[in-house]
């Protein structure tokens, strides 16, 4: 026998002045429990802390932009091709430096640097590229020395900024009022 139960959800709508950050979140809340559904102009995150020790909402509230953006997206960190291209080029000072490759082979591997460029913004197709790249056998010699920068989704970032802390205010601002 399949058993169902109904809850109550709360809806906040969130706008900012003008056509652009908007979010939907949707709470669902248990005594120590919460799941957070968002459809956005940033994209669609979600998550369900099944226990978060306290006042979900307080918790909520609490949470740090890497630990929630962590939870609720899949795709939170994406390629920093820029770190990586930093890397890659201290990585050949380094091997010409110590003299494990010679000029050539240098120069070779950095004139390679630029059709990475276009490679791709998935991190671990750059990484396969590189790793495949002749130019580069000399420079990294095991895969797991290849770099792999990465850094917020912009998009992650922007709806942090514009939807999600104002949402957190408003919070903090329901519970002050219950607290008073």
């Amino acid at each position: 026998m399949v058993k169902i139960t109904k809850k109550q959800a709360e809806l906040y709508h969130v706008r900012q002045e003008g056509f652009e950050g908007w979010a939907d979140i949707v709470l669902i809340c248990g005594e120590q429990s919460v799941s957070v559904m968002i459809r956005s102009d940033y994209g669609s995150f979600d998550h369900h802390w099944s226990h978060c020790g306290y006042d979900p909402k307080e918790f909520l509230s609490n949470c740090e932009f890497e630990y929630a953006m962590n939870k609720l997206c899949d795709d939170f960190l994406v390629l920093d091709q820029s770190g990586c291209e930093t890397a890659i080029k201290q990585a050949i000072i380094e091997r010409r430096r110590i003299g494990q490759i010679d000029k050539h082979t240098a120069r070779e591997a950095w004139e390679s640097m630029p059709e990475l460029a276009y490679a791709s913004t998935d991190k671990n197709t750059y990484t396969n590229m590189v790793y495949m790249h002749d130019s580069f056998d000399d420079i990294f010699d095991e895969y797991d020395e290849m770099p792999r920068d990465t850094k917020p989704s912009p998009s992650c970032q922007d709806f942090w900024n514009e939807c999600w802390l104002p949402f957190i205010e408003q919070l903090k601002s329901e519970r002050s009022a219950v607290a008073a």
